[in-house]
């Protein structure tokens, strides 16, 4: 079941300070292939909510891998 993805403010900040940091250091070929990984996850996570590692059990937060140094937290 699809649900409507709702940012927090820390993750808007969070995800702001990745995008800022890839533009000071790696240029806009790395920002433009983060986002199109980030969206492509953000679609699968939207039709499969339950997908991803367990990150804690009790509050029912999951992970899923965008690249290899940056994970969301659901």
């Amino acid at each position: 079941m699809a649900r409507e993805i709702v940012w927090t403010k820390r993750a808007q900040i969070s995800y702001r300070r990745i995008i800022f940091y890839l533009e000071a250091e790696w240029g806009q070929k790395v920002i433009k292939n983060f986002l199109k990984k980030s969206v492509i996850a953000l679609e699968i996570i939207n039709a499969n909510p339950e997908i991803g590692t367990i990150e804690c059990y009790e509050l029912g937060v999951h992970g899923f891998l965008i690249t290899k140094h940056n994970r969301l937290f659901y």
